[in-house]
Parts: C-alpha cells; structure tokens; sequence
C-alpha cells in the first residue's frame, strides 16, 4: 500500500525524530541497535514511517509512543522503517510476540514524498529461526517483505 504525505507530514516527523534524537542523546544513547540510516537520522526515518501507518490506518498519531496507555507507535501497532528497497521487517527477541509490526519504506522520488507500507506481521509470527540472522551487527529476525500480510487485512484494534 502506498501512502502519499504531504511535506507538512514529512515536517512534523522529522521535526519529532529530531527531537527523539536530540533526547537520546542526552541520554548518552548513540543510536539504537548500532543502525544508521544512509539519508536520515534513524530517529527520522522511524517517526516518517509511523506517520505513514497512523495515516494509512486513520489513526491520530502524537508521535510520542505509548502515548494515551498504548504500547505501540501508533495506537496499538508498531512500526519499523527503512530506506532499502529490500529491506527486512526486523525483529528483536524483547519484542512482543503477540504485537503487530508494521514494514513502512521510506521513497523519497518524485515531487512529494511517500511511503510503501509493505505489510504487517505479529511479533510470534515474525520470530521464525529461518530469519535470525547473526551476519550483522546486532543479531535479529529479518522478516522478508514477502512474508509479510497485506495492510488491507488488519484486524481491528478496538
């Protein structure tokens, strides 16, 4: 599903990712996971990405997390973001097994920017041991865009 934003959107979730950075690092925390982003700051590309879903899926999004007693980004659901075509929906074993994981990918061609969401997956679902990967900096799940069910088919939240 692709998700068109306006660069209003775009703006106020850099802005939130800026400030998610700038607080991270007064904390003293580098980067989460040791990632990095080739254009963006992680904290960018993840709070885009969670505007992209909250819009897809009409959800008012504050951009602080578990505002409100959810647990998720937005509203229930989680979000994981890339820059990469083919990127993986990564996983970690502290993530909740019964949570949705939302894939969104950032595309910034064209005269406004848009986000591919490509689908979504339940954190028990995703934890297979044929996408742990130990080939990277921080072993994890790597969940293929392919294994991932449509946006179209999330169940309801309430």
């Amino acid at each position: 599903m692709l998700v068109e934003l306006t660069w209003e959107d775009v703006s106020i979730a850099a802005w939130i990712g800026v400030r998610r950075a700038l607080r991270a690092r007064m904390r003293g925390r580098e980067t989460f996971y040791g990632v990095g982003s080739p254009v963006f700051d992680p904290d960018i590309v993840g709070a885009v990405g969670e505007a992209a879903v909250a819009k897809a899926l009409n959800y008012f999004w504050l951009g602080n997390g578990s505002a409100l007693d959810y647990a998720g980004d937005v509203g229930p659901f989680h979000v994981r973001a890339t820059e990469r075509e083919g990127g993986c929906l990564i996983l970690h074993d502290r993530d909740d097994d019964s949570a949705q994981y939302y894939l969104a990918r950032l595309k910034l061609e064209g005269l406004a920017p848009s986000v591919e969401l490509s689908g979504w997956i339940y954190g028990r679902d995703g934890k297979r041991q044929d996408y742990w990967r130990t080939d990277v900096r921080c072993p994890a799940y790597f969940v293929p865009q392919a294994a991932l069910r449509p946006v179209e088919e999330t169940p309801s939240a309430a």
